[in-house]
């Protein structure tokens, strides 16, 4: 049992790998991570994860973010409540 999950976790970071690899040669792909700095601004409301780095590349650029994840804390939604984008309001935003 164990090392199906195991196979299967290495199937899946190894096809996560070949895509960002394949990104990081695409012409209109930018793979960028924040600066500190603005992570920090991230980093001091909460406990910093995947969704807050988003946030924090979205405030550091002044884009606004879309953010899928459901477990996203709630004092960063209502922190940063102008920069994130929910993906069923993107009709209503275009």
């Amino acid at each position: 049992m164990h090392g199906n999950i195991l196979a299967r976790t290495i199937l899946i970071l190894e096809y996560l790998e070949s895509v960002i690899a394949y990104l990081e040669v695409a012409d209109n792909v930018k793979l960028q991570s924040p600066e500190f700095e603005a992570q920090l601004m991230v980093r001091d409301v909460s406990d910093y994860f995947e969704p807050c780095s988003t946030i924090a590349m979205a405030l550091e650029t002044g884009v606004p973010a879309v953010i899928g994840a459901l477990d996203i804390d709630v004092t960063v939604f209502e922190k940063f409540k102008n920069y994130i984008i929910r993906p069923n309001d993107i009709d209503n935003v275009m």
